[in-house]
């Protein structure tokens, strides 16, 4: 019996997926997927999404001290198996959750430790015991801090060394327009290193040609000050939602053309990255991914991306619940602090991508505290059109919901909200998504026609 192929999974921290493009891709050996859909906008809850297999609505991971609904996909590899993990975000430390299953783990602050490590696994792993190994690299994440400059000034030596972000990093806040013309050049200077020890794992697993493996990233990164669209976590456009993934084979195993035709037809979520790499190597277990029977059911899967603690607002605020007020002003914090307190519940975005179409919804939930009807509707509406784009908005009772319906192939940049376009917005977004999309309600999750059935329907904001 042939020996079971060894595993290998990268995760990319906050990596674009149009900065690395078919930079990896290898004709019959390294498979592309043309869409891959972000579980969510930040590191915790999208890389529980990928362990577990499981939807961030499903698993409810967003911070530390929140349970863990879903088991660890991890647990069911086969005990043969050593499992090591080496991470590069302290948000994954030993503890995260993401640790569950694995023999060894552990955190690295240097970014290319985690690298060596991978090396020296993937040179000392035996057929008798096969490896599986997530290696995860914070590097391009970290383009904001001070040690981004110098790998700046050594990939492009032709550029003046450059004044990093460092903690402006979440709304750009007394940026001058150099520092941000700067701002993508040192990303994509860390996104280049990035990939270049990237290669370097992939030269020693192919010299082996034993290891099934799979290169992603957990989220993607903004990098757009005028369209407010910067940093991550709190918001749901493409920028972050919109990851690479490839698949990487050895020569032995004849998944090819399943694999090639499965990417081709099939968008991808974050879901679905270790089932398929957990069936390529044989051990498919109950998450096993199955091609198709045709393109169409592949290309009508909607795909969900969730965020339950940050929320993202058009002046570039960013609210945050139960954080650490990381990078923020003394006056941001008084206004995340003055949001939170009148909130009954974090904030809920969603996104539905049914490509090329799209639906975002955002739910607020806000405390009566004895305020008429009146003055909690005033409240919603200021909240409503604080929020980003021109959302549809509707009002059941102290709870507001946000609608943005766009068309990714004709919008990429998602700047035309389709529903301020419709007659009667309700018949519009209804029409789509009726029966694809729920939200949170006042009686837990509803179906979007008894779900606006109770609400009180207002307009599209700037319309």
């Amino acid at each position: 019996m042939a020996a079971p192929p060894n595993i290998l999974l990268i995760i990319l921290d906050a990596l674009r997926e149009d900065v690395l493009g078919d930079a990896l891709e290898v004709p019959g050996r390294c498979f592309r997927a043309p869409v891959c859909i972000a579980g969510a906008p930040w590191t915790l809850p999208s890389c529980t999404s990928i362990v577990t297999g499981a939807p961030a609505a499903r698993h409810g991971r967003y911070w530390w001290t929140s349970d863990r609904r879903v088991p660890s996909l991890v647990a069911s590899l086969p005990e043969s198996y050593h499992k090591v993990g080496f991470v590069n975000n302290n948000m994954l430390r030993e503890g995260s959750g993401i640790d569950e299953g694995f023999d060894s783990w552990s955190y690295h602050h240097d970014h290319e430790e985690p690298f060596r490590e991978a090396l020296r696994q993937i040179k000392r792993a035996k057929r008798g015991r096969p490896l599986f190994l997530l290696l995860h690299s914070n590097m391009s994440h970290d383009y904001y801090l001070p040690p981004a400059a110098k790998i700046h000034t050594q990939v492009f030596p032709e550029d003046e060394e450059p004044r990093v972000l460092n903690q402006r990093v979440i709304s750009w806040k007394n940026t001058t327009p150099a520092e941000r013309a700067a701002v993508p050049r040192t990303y994509e200077a860390c996104a280049r290193r990035l990939v270049d020890r990237v290669r370097s794992v992939l030269d020693a697993v192919r010299q082996r040609d034993d290891f099934v493996t799979a290169i992603t990233a957990d989220h993607g990164e903004g990098l757009d000050y005028e369209r407010g669209r910067v940093h991550h976590g709190g918001r749901l456009h493409q920028d972050l939602l919109h990851v690479p993934l490839y698949f990487d084979l050895p020569s032995s195993l004849s998944e090819g053309g399943w694999l090639a035709e499965t990417l081709a037809d099939r968008p991808f979520s974050g879901t679905d990255i270790l089932p398929t790499l957990f069936s390529l190597a044989g051990h498919p277990g109950d998450a096993h991914v199955d091609v198709p029977d045709d393109a169409g059911a592949g290309a009508m899967r909607v795909l969900v991306a969730e965020d339950r603690r940050y929320l993202y607002f058009q002046d570039r605020f960013r609210l945050n619940l139960h954080g650490r007020y990381k990078n923020m002003s003394r006056q941001e914090r008084e206004r995340n602090e003055a949001i939170t307190d009148e909130l009954v519940e974090p904030p809920c975005i969603r996104a539905f991508v049914r490509y090329p179409d799209k639906l975002t919804v955002t739910a607020l939930h806000v405390q009566a505290n004895g305020g008429t009807h009146t003055e909690i509707r005033r409240r919603l509406l200021d909240l409503g059109t604080q929020l980003s784009g021109s959302p549809a908005l509707a009002l059941q009772g102290n709870r507001l919901l946000a609608f943005a319906c766009h068309d990714l192939a004709a919008d990429p940049a998602e700047d035309h909200n389709l529903l301020a376009d419709a007659v009667t917005w309700p018949e519009a977004l209804l029409g789509s998504w009726a029966d694809s999309a729920t939200m949170p309600g006042d009686e837990g999750e509803m179906d979007l026609v008894p779900l606006l059935d109770s609400c009180d329907l207002v307009g599209v904001t700037g319309s």
